[in-house]
C-alpha cells in the first residue's frame, strides 16, 4: 500500500509538472505572439513616420523652389520699377522744361 501511495503521489507530482510546463510553454507562445505583434506595430509606425518625413522633405523642397521663383519675380519687378521711375523722372523733367518754355 505504501508503495502504491508513493507511486500515486509521484504520478500527481509528474502531472503537476507537465501541467506547469504546458502553462509555461503556452505563456511563452503568447508572449512571443505579443512581441511579434508589437514588433509589427512598431515597424508599421516607423514606416508611417518615414513616409511623413519624406513628404515633409518634398514639401520643403517645393517651398524652396517657390521662394527662388518669388525672388526672381521680385528682382524682375524691382528692375521694371526702376525703369518706370526713370521714365517718370524724364517726363517730369520734360514737363518742367515745357512749363519754363511757355513761361518765357
Amino acid at each position: 500500500e505504501e508503495w502504491a501511495a508513493q507511486l500515486l503521489s509521484e504520478g500527481h507530482q509528474l502531472q503537476h509538472q507537465v501541467h506547469t510546463v504546458n502553462l509555461v510553454r503556452c505563456a511563452e507562445e503568447e508572449g512571443s505572439e505579443l512581441l511579434r505583434s508589437g514588433l509589427e506595430s512598431e515597424q508599421a509606425r516607423h514606416a508611417r513616420l518615414h513616409n511623413l518625413f519624406v513628404e515633409e522633405q518634398a514639401t520643403s523642397a517645393a517651398l524652396r523652389i517657390e521662394l527662388i521663383h518669388e525672388r526672381e519675380r521680385s528682382a524682375q519687378c524691382q528692375h521694371e520699377l526702376q525703369g518706370y521711375s526713370a521714365c517718370a523722372s524724364q517726363l517730369q523733367a520734360a514737363a518742367l522744361l515745357e512749363c519754363a518754355r511757355r513761361s518765357s
